[in-house]
């Protein structure tokens, strides 16, 4: 069985529904990428996911766990770990303790701090530093060790190079492929940044209107003119 299995899902705000049926599957230790131009529905999927918004039909099972009726903070102690559009720090609180919010959902915290410290080094030495002092994209690798220190097994990144320079985007993109190689966690991204899609994912969706309108492979990724036409259908 797949890690993540989204089966015909329906979701939306109010009374409309954005998804439209989306269904896709993601194996362990795959890097898995969903593009498509903005407004097309990719936020509302991964918020479905984590249960920020309701799953009104369909189904998504994760590790063989049944998602639709579990709240948010039991997703995550399943071990999905969220990376939200626009970094969400906690800016008045300190470094330190922004990854210790990492953390709170378990009953006995393991927080692993060296992985944290060995890809991003910067924050070992920062730890008592408000959180909003740090530069966009110190702000993103944050948001990402809060989501990695307590050792998720699918880590989910919504736009990850959105508004950050081009050798942060580098460090991060290269910070997944290490990641995912050596301590295979399985990454789920949504993201419009063509040479981020084609370095980090091994696999690709597109959507558009709500729906999966195509499977990409690793060669079709490596197209950048066949990738920039599926971004912006």
């Amino acid at each position: 069985m797949s890690l993540f299995d989204s089966q015909n899902v329906f979701s939306g705000y109010k009374t409309s529904n954005v998804l439209q049926g989306v269904s896709l599957q993601i194996n362990s230790g795959e890097m898995v990428a969903i593009i498509g131009r903005n407004g097309v529905g990719k936020t509302t999927f991964i918020k479905t996911i984590i249960g920020l918004i309701e799953i009104r039909s369909g189904e998504i099972f994760f590790d063989e766990n049944r998602l639709n009726n579990l709240e948010s903070f039991e997703r995550a102690k399943l071990g999905i770990g969220y990376v939200p559009q626009g970094r969400d720090i906690f800016p008045q609180l300190s470094v330190k303790d922004n990854l210790r919010m990492g953390g709170f959902l378990k009953t006995k915290p393991s927080l692993d701090f060296d992985l944290v410290f060995n890809y991003f080094p910067f924050l070992k030495d920062r730890l008592q530093q408000r959180g909003g002092t740090l530069s966009g994209g110190e702000q993103e690798m944050l948001s990402i060790a809060r989501a990695l220190i307590s050792n998720p097994k699918l880590l989910i990144l919504d736009e990850p190079s959105e508004g950050i320079q081009p050798n942060i985007v580098q460090e991060i993109s290269e910070f997944l492929l290490d990641l995912n190689a050596n301590h295979n966690i399985t990454v789920l991204f949504v993201e419009q940044n063509i040479y981020f899609v084609k370095k980090v994912a091994n696999r690709g969706y597109v959507m558009n209107k709500g729906v999966i309108t195509n499977e990409l492979n690793k060669e079709q990724l490596s197209n950048e003119d066949y990738l920039a036409s599926q971004i912006t259908i």
